[in-house]
């Protein structure tokens, strides 16, 4: 039966992880998934963010590759804007963005935060769930998701990940370089 479905893995190196000696669990997982994978005739999408941990018997089964690079700044404030617009499509009359908090938002282009989509839905959602919880709201009930509200998730954000660059002496760019899981830095020269 056909049914023309397309197929996504999320983490799909969890499957494809590079064969070792001692690990015969891990080794009958990879065959097995190399065996379906050439015998797959639909199309298959596989996301992963450490692709040099990959077992070099994939490389020649995937047809495609795609490279994402990180967002520029530009992009980044794309994604803000997509969740803020979401945000008033789904629950403008309940709940809003004060002028300082959209401000706010555009100066994170100026902080350097290189975050990625996750991060800014998941910085976004924290910020409207503490508007929630505070339910400071304006003169029309509408429930208001202001500049310290995101500043907060921001500011926590950045401390948790330099105590983590402290702790590893390092990012989590070049911790993964330094595995040989994927390189942060490809094309940034061009």
């Amino acid at each position: 039966m056909k049914w023309g479905a397309v197929l996504l893995i999320d983490e799909a190196d969890v499957f494809m992880e590079r064969r070792t000696t001692s690990d015969l669990v891990r080794n009958s997982l990879v065959a097995g998934f190399l065996r379906a994978l050439e015998f797959y005739d639909g199309i298959l999408f596989l996301t992963t963010n450490r692709v040099g941990s990959f077992d070099d018997a994939f490389i020649s089964r995937i047809h495609i590759q795609l490279y994402y690079p990180d967002f520029s700044n530009d992009e980044r404030q794309r994604v803000w804007k997509t969740f803020i617009d979401k945000l008033a499509r789904e629950r403008g009359d309940t709940i809003r963005l004060t002028i300082d908090a959209k401000e706010y938002i555009e100066s994170t282009r100026k902080q350097g935060l290189k975050w990625n989509g996750r991060e800014i839905r998941n910085a976004f959602q924290t910020a409207v769930a503490l508007a929630e919880y505070e339910a400071d709201k304006d003169s029309e009930g509408r429930i208001m998701v202001k500049d310290d509200h995101l500043r907060a998730v921001v500011e926590l954000s950045k401390d948790f990940k330099g105590y983590l660059n402290d702790l590893h002496r390092k990012d989590e760019g070049k911790r993964a370089e330094q595995r040989y899981e994927r390189l942060d830095s490809y094309g940034s020269s061009k």
